[in-house]
C-alpha cells in the first residue's frame, strides 16, 4: 500500500476492504498516555455520510453503541465526523469471524463441533443478555436490539474469546434499505421477520438470528430466505439437526425451532432464558467448553484451510477483523452451501486516499482479512520488502568487494569468504517435508501454524537458522525441538508421535454400576481405568440393574496433551418410564 494517511487523530495504516457501507482501515492513534493504540476504523462511504436518514440514525446508533461495555460485545472507542465523512473507531481483534471459521470447515468438510457450537451461541448470548437489559438514568429500558446477529458480526479471536461487532448498524443501514438494493441480500436469512414489518422489533429478535445461526452450526447446511416469514421455519423443521447428526438430542431440535418461531410469542422470553435452556444440552456431550478448547480448533480449522480456496496459507495471528453489512465483500465464498451471486463491491471512490486494494481472493465474504503470506499482507511484508532491496544493495557491495579484492593480495580474499558465506546463511531454506507418524499432525514453526502444500507436500519459504518445530495430534504427547535450516537446501524431518497413555477415571449415580469399554468389562463404578491409549476411540457402557445403560465414547481430541492425563466422566443413570397399564373393559 501507499504511505500512510492522516485521518484526524488517527493514521490509517492499510485499507482491510471495500463494501456497499462503509471502507474498512487498520489504524493506529496515540493515547494520553502516550501508548500507541492499534484500531479498526470504519470509514463510511460518502454518500451515506451525506444522506440525513442514515447519518441520523448511525449517530444515534452509535452513541449507544460506545457506551455498550461487556467481554463479550466488540468496544466502540468513537464516533465521529472527519472530513465529510462519519466514522467509527473500533477494537481491534485478532482472530476470524465466524463465517470465515464456518466456510473453512465447509471446505474441508469438518464437523463444527456441537459443543462448541453451543458455547459460541450462548457466548452471544450473554452478549445479548447484557445489551437488552440496559436501563437508562430513570430505570428505563433503552431498548437496545442489534437486529443484525450473522456469521460475519460474530468474532472468534485468536485466544478462543467471543465478541459480538455492529451494534445498531443493522437499524441505520435499514433507513437507506429501500434506496441500496442488495443491502440484506446476506443477511435477511437472519433477520426476524418483524425487521422488515413496521412491527414493534425486541430482544426476542436476536434471539431469533441466534436460532438460525445455530441450526448452521450444528448441521453445516447454509439456509436461504425465500421470502416468506415462515420460510425460514419450515426449512428448519423439514431437516432437523438430530436427523443430520443423530447425536444432537431431539430436545435440541425442539429449542432451535422455538428460538425461530415466525411469531415472537412463540419465541423465548429473552437472551438469559435461551442461554440457560442451550447451556444444559452441554452434558449431552459430557464436555468441558472454554476459550482454549475453542481457540485450540481456530489453529485447526484455518490452519487446515485449502490453499485453492483461499489463495494461500494463512499466516494466525496476523488477522484483525472487520465487519460491515451484506455486500461489503470482494468475494463471494458462501459456506456449507451455494446461493444466489453477491453483489459486486462498490467502487473506489478516486478522492479516497490511494491505498492498494487486498488480492482477489484473500478474503471471504465479508469474513476476517487474514494475512496471507504469498500476498505479501501481515507483519512479515514490511521484512520481505528490506530483504529485497537489501540483497540488491549486498550485491553490489559484494561485486565491489570481488574487484577491489582481485588487485589484492589472496589472503585478502580469503578474509572476503567466510562474509560471503555469512550473508548467505540469512536468507531461505529449501523445501521442507514433514513426515508424521500419525500422519496429518498439525505444524508449529516458531510458534505459528504452517500449512505443507504441493505433492508431496512441502513448506516453503522459511527462513534458514535455527527454526523451533512443533507437532501436534490429537491422543498423542507433543514433539517439539529446534531444527537447523539451511539456506536453499532441502530439509526432511520425521518423527513419530508418542500414544498418549492415560487414566479414565469413571463414577456414576447411583453407583456400583457395570463399566464395559470396547466390549470387555472393566468392574463397577466408581472406577479408574489406567493404562488408556489416547489415540484411537474407545466406547464405553455403563449398566445396573432396573436403570437405562448409558453410552458415551472417548476420542482422540477429548485428551489433552500430557503425559499423565486423566479424563473424569460422571454419569447419572435413569430408571425406565414406567407404562400405565389399560384395565380391561368387562
Amino acid at each position: 500500500m501507499s504511505e500512510p494517511v492522516e485521518f484526524g487523530r488517527y493514521i490509517l495504516q492499510e485499507r482491510l476492504a471495500v463494501g456497499q457501507i462503509a471502507d474498512i482501515y487498520r489504524a493506529t492513534t496515540t493515547t494520553s498516555q502516550g501508548q500507541t493504540l492499534v484500531v479498526v476504523i470504519k470509514r463510511i462511504r460518502d454518500e451515506l455520510s451525506r444522506d440525513p436518514a442514515f447519518s441520523g440514525a448511525f449517530i444515534d446508533e452509535a452513541k449507544i453503541a460506545s457506551s455498550l461495555d461487556h467481554p463479550n460485545i466488540a468496544k466502540v472507542y468513537e464516533w465521529s465526523r472527519q472530513d465529510d465523512s462519519l466514522f467509527i473507531a473500533m477494537e481491534y481483534i485478532e482472530g476470524t469471524n465466524l463465517a470465515s471459521l464456518m466456510q473453512s470447515c465447509s471446505e474441508q468438510s469438518l464437523r463444527f463441533p456441537p459443543t462448541l457450537a453451543i458455547y459460541i451461541v450462548s457466548e452471544i448470548l450473554a452478549g445479548l443478555e447484557y445489551a437488552h437489559g440496559l436501563k437508562d438514568a430513570y430505570g428505563d429500558s433503552l431498548k437496545i436490539v442489534h437486529r443484525g446477529v450473522n456469521p460475519h458480526n460474530v468474532v472468534v479471536s485468536s485466544d478462543g474469546k467471543v465478541k459480538l461487532v455492529d451494534f445498531g448498524m443493522a437499524r441505520a443501514s435499514n433507513r437507506v434499505h429501500g434506496t441500496r438494493p442488495g443491502v440484506f441480500s446476506g443477511q435477511r436469512t437472519y433477520m426476524a421477520p418483524e425487521v422488515f414489518s413496521s412491527s414493534a422489533v425486541d430482544g426476542r429478535a436476536d434471539g431469533y438470528s441466534v436460532g438460525v445461526l445455530l441450526y448452521e452450526l450444528l448441521t453445516g447446511i447454509k439456509l436461504h430466505d425465500s421470502g416468506e416469514s415462515e420460510s425460514i421455519y419450515g426449512a428448519i423443521s423439514s431437516r432437523l439437526p438430530s436427523s443430520v447428526y443423530t447425536d444432537i438430542p431431539v430436545d435440541l431440535d425442539n429449542a432451535i425451532q422455538k428460538a425461530v418461531s415466525p411469531e415472537p410469542d412463540g419465541r423465548f422470553a429473552s437472551a438469559g432464558q435461551m442461554r440457560e435452556e442451550l447451556n444444559s444440552f452441554l452434558i449431552h456431550w459430557d464436555k468441558q467448553v472454554d476459550p482454549p478448547m475453542l481457540s485450540s480448533f481456530l489453529v485447526e480449522a484455518l490452519s487446515g484451510r485449502s490453499a485453492g480456496k483461499s489463495g494461500g496459507g494463512f499466516a494466525f495471528g496476523e488477522a484483525t477483523s472487520h465487519w460491515f453489512s451484506e455486500g461489503e465483500d470482494l468475494l463471494r465464498m458462501d459456506p456449507l452451501a451455494a446461493s444466489s451471486p453477491a453483489p459486486e463491491a462498490a467502487p473506489v471512490p478516486e478522492s479516497e486516499p490511494d491505498f492498494a486494494p487486498p488480492p482477489k481472493g484473500s478474503f471471504t465474504a465479508g469474513s476476517t482479512v487474514m494475512a496471507v503470506e504469498q500476498s505479501g499482507l501481515g507483519k512479515k511484508r514490511h521484512l520481505k520488502t528490506s530483504m529485497y532491496v537489501g540483497a540488491g544493495i549486498l550485491a553490489v557491495a559484494l561485486l565491489m568487494i570481488f574487484v577491489i579484492s582481485g588487485l589484492s593480495s589472496k589472503p585478502d580474499l580469503q578474509e572476503a569468504k567466510p562474509k560471503i558465506e555469512e550473508k548467505q546463511e540469512q536468507g531461505f531454506s529449501g523445501p521442507v517435508q514433514v513426515t508424521t507418524d500419525p500422519p496429518g499432525a498439525l505444524i508449529f514453526v516458531d510458534g505459528d501454524p504452517v500449512k505443507p502444500a504441493g505433492s508431496p507436500p512441502r513448506i516453503l519459504n522459511l527462513r534458514s537458522g535455527k527454526r523451533r518445530f512443533k507437532l501436534l495430534a490429537p491422543g498423542y504427547i507433543p514433539w517439539e525441538g529446534d531444527v537447523e535450516l539451511v539456506t536453499s537446501q532441502p530439509k526432511d524431518i520425521s518423527k513419530s508421535l508418542e500414544p498418549i497413555v492415560g487414566t479414565v477415571v469413571i463414577r456414576s449415580k447411583p453407583s456400583r454400576a457395570k463399566v464395559y469399554m470396547d466390549g470387555k468389562r472393566k468392574g463397577h463404578t466408581p472406577i479408574s481405568i489406567e493404562n488408556v491409549s489416547g489415540a484411537k476411540a474407545h466406547k464405553l457402557v455403563l449398566k445396573r440393574r432396573g436403570y437405562l445403560p448409558v453410552r458415551f465414547e472417548i476420542n482422540p481430541s477429548d485428551w489433552q496433551y500430557d503425559k499423565e492425563a486423566k479424563l473424569v466422566f460422571e454419569k447419572e443413570l435413569k430408571r425406565p418410564k414406567k407404562r400405565r397399564r389399560r384395565r380391561r373393559r368387562r
